[in-house]
């Protein structure tokens, strides 16, 4: 799924899969971050949160904080 959703992907969305592509390298643990509740993310499914310019900020966060390995 994720992947086909790149291929589309504009706006926020394109912003958050360049950030986490730029940052990890294993396409399967993208595709499951993107594609798995996080609690993180109270509950919300990465790829649809980033959907919006506020869901986007709020993946981007994450994704940096998980890159420094700092706790929420």
């Amino acid at each position: 799924m994720y992947r086909e959703e790149k291929i589309a992907a504009t706006g926020p969305l394109a912003r958050v899969i360049d950030l986490v592509e730029s940052l990890w390298e294993d396409e399967d643990a993208i595709e499951q971050f993107f594609m798995t509740p996080n609690p993180d993310l109270d509950g919300s499914v990465p790829l649809e949160l980033a959907r919006s310019e506020e869901g986007a900020v709020r993946v981007e966060n994450l994704v940096r904080r998980l890159a420094r390995h700092v706790p929420g």
